[in-house]
């Protein structure tokens, strides 16, 4: 599998630091299963809340990324679903544009992979009403 990585912080609760333990933590997710990280589709937003898609450049060209043909990557890896977003509606719209353009999505905390079905229909709508620390 070919691989993204998308990663995050806020400046309110994280220190720049927190982007390279999640780029890490992702490598070595994706080592483990034998998947490629491609090194030109690493994306990193910095001090930006996860609130809203507002002034996320990274995931923008992330997005745009993937919506080309044809998609450069199979899978897209992130540390948490919380560095994807902290929104429910803006989560649930960024899973489904990437699955349609062909890509999935693998939160490595979590272990929760998009490709799987009872993800996106139970675990990701349950772990959504969790309140995020």
């Amino acid at each position: 599998m070919r691989c993204a990585i998308y990663a995050r912080y806020s400046s309110d609760l994280q220190r720049e630091k927190s982007l390279d333990d999640q780029i890490r933590n992702c490598r070595n997710m994706a080592e483990q299963k034998g998947w490629l990280v491609l090194e030109k589709h690493i994306y990193a937003d910095k001090a930006v809340s996860g609130s809203s898609l507002e002034g996320r450049t990274q995931l923008t060209r992330m997005v745009a990324a993937a919506a080309s043909t044809p998609c450069p990557f199979d899978y897209i890896l992130i540390d948490d679903t919380s560095r994807l977003s902290r929104d429910r509606n803006d989560q649930t719209n960024l899973i489904a544009d990437f699955q349609y353009a062909g890509t999935q999505l693998y939160f490595v905390s979590q272990s929760i992979d998009t490709a799987d079905e009872q993800a996106n229909d139970v675990v990701l709508p349950i772990h959504g009403i969790v309140p995020c620390t």
